[in-house]
């Protein structure tokens, strides 16, 4: 049981030091929409590359966040039976649902890296005035899958605990 806690720790820890490093992103978006609202209305010069690069940062803080919030279990969903249910049956219902979030997760992982590799080996710019390369951004994709597919994989193992012991894990 202990190895089981040090690995549930150990994939914990991975997305919550990877949220620590990528919380500046939104901070980041932010700065660059206010410059050019800024630009814009003080000085009526927009910018061509605020609008792409805000969009860039945001997907990657998008994707890069969703093993964080599956960790804080944060995700959307709807719990009106789930609410009522005990932890062991709410466990058996993670369990068997899991099947379906691995499914897409893995999709996500297996075509995202897929759709990033071919951009990184053509070299792809985006078709916009700004053009800067894409592939950086989605490399982004399957790192992220990777760390909610990571998460998901913690909890599973905290569902099977929790089905078998009636605790959470």
């Amino acid at each position: 049981m202990r190895i089981i806690h040090q690995i549930l720790t150990f994939i914990d820890s991975i997305n919550i030091w990877v949220s620590r490093i990528i919380s500046p992103l939104i901070l980041a978006a932010a700065i660059i929409i206010i410059y050019e609202v800024f630009m814009r209305v003080a000085f009526n010069s927009p910018t061509m590359w605020v609008h792409e690069l805000s969009q860039m940062l945001f997907g990657a803080f998008f994707m890069l966040a969703g093993g964080y919030v599956l960790y804080l279990d944060k995700h959307v969903r709807v719990d009106i039976l789930i609410s009522r249910l005990s932890i062991r049956m709410n466990a058996i219902i993670s369990i068997v649902t899991s099947v379906l979030f691995f499914s897409y997760v893995g999709s996500l992982l297996y075509y995202g890296f897929d759709r990033a590799w071919h951009a990184f080996l053509r070299g792809e710019y985006s078709d916009t005035p700004w053009g800067p390369i894409v592939w950086p951004v989605l490399f982004m994709i399957p790192l992220g899958a990777l760390l909610i597919l990571l998460q998901g994989f913690a909890k599973l193992i905290r569902n099977f605990v929790a089905a078998v012991t009636g605790k959470e894990a």
